[in-house]
């Protein structure tokens, strides 16, 4: 195959994948598309307190990618904390992965304000900022915060 064959075969398959249906931007009557609901969340708060319970959880997703015309079903391990305090017991998310231990510690997070369940496309796009659009099973999570930092624990030896 000569080199103008070859360059020309690249130039029609880059076109091709440029101008794939879903990438080309319509004009006009194009819907303005509302973003997911987030969960509400305030200034970081730190408190003192023992980690009682670590429970960790896998929160699975389907992002769909318009341009490419796919989804793709994605998990993160997130473990579900609960720590008493002299304020009662809270219940946290850590969206960081799992290992976690009980123990005092000195927790930063952000305490939640609004409704304290969401889905698990709230809670993805609330800690990790995801591009696409997102799906899921329906499934909900309860918490009063979300540690938003993975040093956001730290344990008193």
């Amino acid at each position: 195959m000569n080199k103008l064959t070859e360059i020309m075969g690249i130039a029609t398959i880059s076109a091709g994948l440029i101008f794939a249906p879903g990438c080309i931007k319509k004009e006009g009557n194009e819907k303005t598309k509302t973003p997911p609901p987030q969960v509400e969340l305030t200034d970081s708060e730190t408190i003192e307190g023992s980690i009682v319970k670590v429970e960790d959880i896998v929160v699975e997703y389907t992002l769909y990618n318009k341009c490419r015309c796919y989804d793709e079903t994605k998990s993160k391990k997130m473990s579900y904390i609960t720590v008493q305090s002299y304020e009662g017991h809270k219940k946290l998310i850590y969206p960081w992965g799992i290992g976690q231990k009980p123990g005092i510690a000195n927790i930063t997070f952000k305490p939640i304000t609004s409704e304290k369940n969401f889905s698990s496309c709230e809670l993805i796009n609330a800690t990790h900022n995801i591009k696409y659009d997102c799906k899921d099973d329906g499934s909900t999570f309860f918490a009063d915060g979300l540690i938003m930092a993975e040093n956001g624990i730290e344990y008193k030896l």
